[in-house]
């Protein structure tokens, strides 16, 4: 069966640059087996990557499964981020194997699964076939339907899409309403501060960098105000009615997955405390979730207001654990937070 299977695979080259992408995955663990494991998806990853780009067709591993060292140390996934369509999942098949085992974390939210044997010397991977579903824990590769059936799914995925894109008016980016928190309504995706940043390391107002284009002032500055006012630091410890929510970055469409693996991963700390007449104070933190503690050079962290327009922003040097910017604003006001690290830009959407 494996020899029919393999006269109908497609065999690509696993370049040194795919081997250091893995290699660097693989570091993030410790046993051996998930060493191993890891290593191996992301060399799957990065072979249904290669295909994709030589058929024109854009995909990255941001935002992915795969390059979260926690969710690898959990779970058997290898997931490849198809821009505009969707997720693959890039199933490593062992050689010789009449089987593929499909754990049931990765059934859902994937538009299609991709079946990738990896050779003993790492050098060549061979892809065996596609399916667009799957609801059992292991899967007969004699099923498998041929690779050009992975290029006929993705074209009607875009087809559809193209076909929505021109029958739906344009839409303002979702936001987080500031206000909603305050009334306790906090969506999922927003967690708890220690649940991201261990409390040794998370603090108010030591060693942060703040709004380098003013000097630090007793208030802080309003987003109606513009850039006329000073920010300030002064951000104490809890207050009554203060409610404090943190998220993973997500970076907007990398055109070099490989590099972003050299990134550490940031989080984005929000602090919003309740004012008169419905306003609020916004304190914004940005930190390196995972050691080394300091935040790497030249990471530009950024308000722009309605217009989007630049509100304020800092920059990290070389000893900076984290950025810290606070401002006011009033009920209805639109803000965006946006990170620069090299080419990556992250934005989150707010309204106060």
């Amino acid at each position: 069966m494996m020899s029919s299977l393999s006269s109908r695979s497609l065999s690509l080259p696993i370049t040194l640059a795919d081997r250091a992408f893995a290699a660097r995955l693989a570091s993030d663990q410790t046993l051996p087996e998930l060493v191993r494991r890891v290593n191996d998806n992301a060399l799957s990853v990065a072979a249904v990557a290669g295909f994709l780009r030589l058929m024109a067709i854009e995909s990255t591993s941001a935002n992915t499964d795969l390059l979260n060292p926690v969710v690898q140390l959990c779970a058997d996934v290898a997931d490849l981020q198809v821009v505009g369509l969707g997720r693959l999942e890039c199933r490593v098949v062992l050689p010789g194997a009449n089987l593929s085992s499909i754990p049931p974390e990765v059934w859902g939210d994937r538009i299609g699964y991709v079946f990738v044997e990896i050779n003993p010397a790492r050098s060549q991977a061979l892809i065996h076939g596609f399916l667009r579903s799957v609801n059992q824990e292991t899967v007969d590769l004699s099923t498998l339907q041929p690779v050009e059936a992975l290029l006929e799914c993705l074209s009607e995925l875009k087809a559809q899409r193209l076909e929505f894109v021109s029958t739906s008016p344009p839409v303002s980016p979702p936001r987080c309403c500031l206000q909603d928190w305050l009334r306790g309504i906090v969506s999922h995706e927003w967690q708890a501060v220690d649940a991201l940043i261990a409390s040794t390391v998370f603090t108010w107002n030591l060693g942060f960098r703040g709004d380098q284009n003013t000097a630090f002032a007793p208030k802080p500055r309003s987003l109606a105000q513009g850039a006329q006012e000073n920010a300030s630091p002064s951000v104490s410890g809890p207050r009554e009615g203060v409610i404090r929510r943190a998220k993973l970055l997500e970076w907007i469409n990398p055109t070099h997955e490989e590099d972003l693996a050299l990134i550490p991963s940031l989080v984005l700390v929000v602090e919003v405390t309740p004012e008169a007449e419905r306003g609020a104070q916004i304190c914004l933190q940005l930190h390196p979730q995972n050691s080394p503690a300091c935040l790497m050079p030249n990471v530009k962290f950024a308000v722009l207001d309605g217009a989007g327009a630049g509100f304020m922003q800092a920059t990290s040097r070389q000893e900076d654990n984290y950025l810290q910017l606070q401002f006011r604003g009033q009920p209805g006001e639109r803000f965006t937070v946006q990170v620069t690290v090299n080419e990556f830009v992250s934005r989150d959407f707010f309204q106060v």
